[in-house]
């Protein structure tokens, strides 16, 4: 049968190239039945692939350089503000695992998910924050610095089948990745282990996965967290909370009688936070931070549905965002401080209230500039002066373009004292370079730590 559809498809390519008439009606059925078939042996391979779209998995997302939860490096760089280094993700962006063709959704919850999660929060002390991101992916986490993180997601699926794929699929392309892999059970569960070490041999991130039905857990660690955090405590904990939530307990399943579940578990279950942007993927460096600080109400997009990270940020900007987040209650003076600055100004009262909270001065002249870019340089003052932090007096970082006249200088060192950010790799800091939306989200995030 193949012979003579190759035979058929050659002959009449023969006779296209020619431009000869096929005068054999045979020879013509010939042709009409070759080309029948072709067009059904093409539908069916297209209706294999919409049938299989929820259970194949592509390749993996990324390599440990562009991963969607955070990468792992062999030595721990410090990441400037203004070129944010590829291995400075941080959580809400996925591990190299395997995304499936047909994400999961609110559709596929079943309602125990983000209870379950949130009451860990809880438990843990970490933020209840519960963000989903396109893949369905549920996530609670806790942010150290874009080098220390740790999350603990719940990823559910349509069908059983399609998780058990994704979750092998998860494994080989952790290898791929380089990863250390070791597979495990957890109570009767399939799991595995993923781990990553630098060239000192320490472990820098750890991964334990487990596959509970048609739902995929993990608990993840970077950084310190990732020697520090007891994963398989972590996981029962949360398996003891879903179970009583709703998921189906596994054969010889016993509640640990831990004396602060049942009291987190009386906690009420709130909305999942979706904060979501055309153009800030998963795998973009900021996406947690920005999730983050859209599910708290401090930063919004813009009426297209973007949120422009890149775009550079006005002082103005910059201060609504620091009040927000700070949860300051927003000031109206009859009169205003700044020439600039009135009351009928979108950012008047958040201006004021930084200004009466000591974060902004403004200008000599009297003036406050609310659409100037605002720079490194300022960024570093008002959040040093919102979190109230003393400045530093000793061990400076020494510094190629800001010395001790510097007006900001007190302001700089005290801002990489606490971690916030860094020089470059040339031992400069470029005070007067402005800062992104994408940037100053992270910023805000590392400095409520």
């Amino acid at each position: 049968m193949t012979a003579m559809v190759a035979r058929n498809l050659r002959r009449l390519l023969y006779t296209w190239a020619t431009g000869r008439s096929v005068r054999s009606k045979r020879v013509r059925q010939y042709l009409l039945c070759t080309i029948f078939v072709a067009l059904v042996a093409l539908w069916l391979v297209s209706q294999a692939r919409n049938t299989y779209a929820g259970q194949t998995l592509p390749s993996v997302v990324g390599s440990p350089s562009a991963t969607t939860w955070a990468t792992v490096t062999g030595t721990a760089t410090a990441v400037s503000l203004k070129e944010p280094s590829p291995d400075a993700h941080g959580p809400g962006y996925a591990t190299p695992t395997a995304t499936a063709r047909r994400p999961g959704g609110q559709g596929y919850m079943e309602g125990w998910e983000e209870r379950a999660l949130q009451d860990l929060a809880t438990v843990l002390g970490w933020p209840t924050v519960v963000a989903r991101d396109d893949t369905g992916t549920l996530s609670i986490n806790r942010i150290v610095s874009s080098m220390e993180w740790s999350a603990v997601t719940i990823r559910p699926f349509e069908f059983s089948a399609g998780a058990t794929a994704a979750f092998n699929a998860e494994q080989d392309d952790a290898a791929i990745a380089g990863y250390y892999v070791s597979v495990d059970t957890f109570y009767s569960y399939p799991a595995y282990w993923a781990s990553r070490r630098d060239a000192n041999r320490r472990v820098v991130e750890r991964r334990f996965h487990w596959l509970a039905g048609r739902w995929i857990m993990a608990v993840r660690a970077h950084g310190d967290a990732a020697r520090s955090l007891d994963h398989r405590a972590v996981a029962r904990d949360l398996l003891a909370l879903a179970t009583r939530y709703g998921l189906p307990a596994p054969p010889g399943w016993v509640s640990p009688t831990s004396t602060v579940l049942p009291q987190a578990a009386t906690s009420t279950p709130t909305e999942v936070c979706t904060a979501s942007f055309t153009d800030v993927p998963a795998r973009h460096w900021a996406a947690g931070y920005i999730t983050q600080l859209a599910c708290e109400g401090v930063v919004g997009g813009y009426a297209d549905g973007t949120f422009r990270p890149q775009a550079y940020t006005s002082r103005a900007q910059l201060v609504k965002m620091i009040v927000l987040a700070e949860g300051w209650s927003l000031l109206n003076p009859s009169q205003p401080t700044f020439a600039d600055v009135g009351p009928g100004n979108v950012f008047y009262r958040y201006i004021e209230t930084a200004y009466a909270r000591g974060v902004v001065s403004g200008y000599a002249n009297g003036y406050f500039m609310p659409y100037d870019a605002v720079t490194r340089a300022q960024v570093a003052k008002m959040l040093v002066r919102a979190r109230g932090w003393t400045l530093q007096a000793g061990n400076p970082v020494r510094l190629c373009d800001v010395s001790p006249s510097y007006w900001a200088w007190d302001y700089i060192q005290t801002a990489i004292a606490h971690g916030i950010f860094t020089g470059y790799s040339d031992g400069c800091f470029r005070p007067e370079d402005e800062a992104t939306r994408a940037q100053l989200a992270k910023l805000i995030v590392l400095a409520r730590r």
